[in-house]
């Protein structure tokens, strides 16, 4: 997030023949996509656009995260904000000069952050999955052409759930609880299911996890995915004790 960048319109009057490339899929020499799903694809257009499409907004400058994949949350604390992203904390009071304060702050890019105002504390929540099933050039159809895909998904080491920190210090993030979604101990080297993809915290007792609990939620009808997943709601009244 240092420096200023031109705008689109900039960039694409000197990048349009690479991003065409790209676009076109694994081609000939072209690099593998960064997207895990097929392209192009049913609605696509077959052609670049290099118009910048923009209503009652102004754009006063561009900054480029170090690390920019993955979900942001805004954080306030009287004056001043903090932007949680992909395992940093950035202080974007001046949202033209931000700085990195936390480059190592938490684990996971599924980023839930929320004022719990029982305990006076703001959480932050954070989500775990094995790798998904993604298609590359030599399995353009994901898991349905590589079956080592889904070995893969299965037998991931790590956690397979969430993480929950204390950030009231942006400075200081401190892990306080692990949750496996499978309910076993979230230490263990291998879990089961699919962890989580999507999830839902906003400070109050509950949270709200896009999840697959263990091995028989699976069989999902995607090339990028093995587990399907269903709504798992744990009890975070304590949140270093989820249930």
């Amino acid at each position: 997030m240092s420096g200023h960048y031109p705008d689109r319109r900039t960039l694409m009057k000197g990048g349009g023949a690479l991003l065409a490339a790209s676009a076109l899929g694994p081609l000939a020499g072209a690099p593998a996509r960064a997207n895990n799903h097929p392209h192009p694809h049913k609605g696509s257009l077959n052609f670049l656009d290099p118009e910048t499409y923009i209503r009652n907004c102004a754009v006063h400058a561009h900054f480029d995260a170090t690390v920019s994949a993955g979900k942001s949350q805004m954080m306030a604390k009287g004056k001043r904000r903090f932007l949680f992203t992909n395992g940093e904390v950035w202080e974007v009071t001046d949202a033209l000069k931000p700085v990195l304060i936390n480059r190592h702050a938490f684990l996971g890019r599924q980023v839930q952050l929320a004022y719990n105002r029982k305990i006076g504390k703001w959480i932050l929540m954070t989500g775990a999955s094995p790798p998904p099933t993604s298609s590359t050039p030599e399995a353009p159809h994901g898991k349905y052409d590589d079956p080592r895909l889904v070995y893969n998904s299965l037998y991931a080491a790590g956690l397979r759930g969430v993480r929950f920190y204390d950030a009231s210090d942006p400075e200081n993030v401190r892990l306080i609880s692990e949750w496996s979604c499978d309910q076993g101990d979230p230490s263990r080297p291998v879990q089961t299911g699919g962890g989580t993809h999507r999830n839902y915290y906003d400070g109050g007792r509950y949270a709200y996890l896009d999840a697959a609990p263990d091995n028989s939620f699976i069989n999902m009808e995607s090339p990028v995915r093995f587990y399907t997943n269903c709504l798992q709601i744990i009890d975070v009244a304590d949140p270093e004790r989820p249930k």
